[in-house]
C-alpha cells in the first residue's frame, strides 16, 4: 500500500538525500528541546547533558538501554519517567506549587517526611536523605553489588546460588582451587594513614598476583562521573598499601557506578570487561531503577 501511495504521488516529496532530518526526527528534537527548556521538568535532562571534566556528556551511550529493552512494565516505565520530570507529588510540590493545606487549614510543610531536614524533592528522596540512604538506599546499593559478586563467583568457581537474585554474598569466600579469595564489605587491617579500608569487594587472585578493589554506588544521575573519580581517589591509599605489603602483587581499583534513574557512565562497560565478567550493564541498570522506584513508592506512601 505504501508503494502504491508513492507511485500515485499521493504524498508529494522525497526523503532528503542531503542528510537533513526527516519530519519524525525533527519533531523528536523539538519535543526534547521543549522538555529541556522547562525549569522543573527539564532539570534531569539538563543535568545528564552537562559535560564532565573531559568535556564529555555525563550520560554514556548505554543510558537508555532500559527503555529500548522493554523489560519494565508500562506502569513502571511511566512512573520512572514521571519521577525524572519531577512530576511526582512530593511535599515540596504540594507546598510550593499546589499550596495544599492540612486538616487544620495550615499550609502543608515542604520538608522531608522522613528526616525533616530538607525540602522533599524527588532528588532528595532517591539520593539525598541520610536516613533513607542508610536503609532502602543501602538495599538498592547491595542489590547492584550482589549481581557483580555473583558473576565473580561464577567466573572463579566460588560456590553460589543458581540465580543471581537469590545470591547472598558471604563476607569471605574462596574458590575450590583456593587460588582466589573474595571479600565482601569487610574491614581490612591497614596502617593508620589509610582512612578508607572497607571497600565493597576485594578480589585477591594468587595465581595472577592481582588485588582488585571494587566499590559500588547508585548516586543521583548527574553525579555518576564525579562518583567514579571519587571512588578511585578514595581507595588509592589502600591500593598503595597492598602494593607495599605484598610486593609481588599488582593492584587496580574498579568503580561500578549506576545512576539512580539508570544513567550509565561511559566507563562502566569497560570496567565490567576488566573484571572479566559478562556485560551485565542492563541488569545493573534495571536493578538500580527498581530500587529507586521502591524507595519513592514506599516513602511517599507515608503520612
Amino acid at each position: 500500500m505504501l508503494m502504491k501511495v508513492k507511485e500515485h504521488k499521493v504524498v508529494v516529496g522525497e526523503v532528503p538525500e542531503d542528510g537533513s532530518p526527516t519530519y519524525k526526527k525533527r519533531m523528536e528534537a523539538e519535543r526534547w528541546e521543549k522538555l529541556r527548556d522547562k525549569p522543573l521538568h527539564g532539570r534531569f535532562i539538563v543535568g545528564i547533558e552537562a559535560k564532565d571534566g573531559a568535556g564529555k556528556p555525563v550520560a554514556g551511550p548505554r543510558s537508555w538501554d532500559w527503555v529500548k529493552a522493554g523489560y519494565t512494565t508500562p506502569s513502571t516505565e511511566a512512573y520512572l519517567f514521571a519521577a525524572q520530570e519531577q512530576a511526582i507529588n512530593t511535599n515540596a510540590k504540594r507546598h510550593g506549587i499546589y499550596k495544599e493545606k492540612d486538616e487544620n487549614g495550615d499550609l502543608v510543610s515542604g520538608m522531608c517526611r522522613v528526616c525533616g531536614l530538607k525540602q522533599e524533592t524527588v532528588a532528595h528522596v532517591v539520593g539525598g536523605c541520610g536516613i533513607l540512604m542508610q536503609g532502602p538506599g543501602t538495599i538498592r546499593h547491595n542489590k547492584v553489588g550482589a549481581r557483580v559478586h555473583w558473576e565473580l563467583c561464577r567466573k572463579y568457581g566460588v560456590p553460589c546460588s543458581e540465580r543471581w537474585y537469590e545470591h547472598r554474598p558471604q563476607e569471605f569466600s574462596v574458590n575450590t582451587a583456593e587460588t582466589v579469595r573474595l571479600l565482601w564489605d569487610s574491614s581490612h587491617y591497614t596502617a593508620e594513614s589509610v582512612r578508607h579500608n572497607k571497600p565493597d569487594v576485594v578480589v585477591v587472585d594468587f595465581k595472577e598476583k592481582m588485588i582488585t578493589i571494587i566499590d559500588f554506588a547508585v548516586p543521583l544521575d548527574h553525579n555518576v562521573v564525579k562518583k567514579e573519580l571519587e571512588k578511585v581517589e578514595k581507595y588509592h591509599p589502600l591500593a598503595q598499601y597492598y602494593r607495599i605489603k605484598y610486593k609481588t602483587f599488582q593492584t587496580r581499583i574498579i568503580p561500578v557506578v549506576v545512576g539512580a534513574f539508570g544513567i550509565i557512565p561511559a566507563n562502566l562497560p569497560n570496567n565490567l570487561a576488566k573484571l572479566g565478567i559478562p556485560d551485565v550493564v542492563g541488569g545493573l541498570q534495571l536493578t538500580a531503577l527498581l530500587g529507586t522506584r521502591r524507595i519513592l513508592k514506599n516513602t511517599l506512601s507515608l503520612r
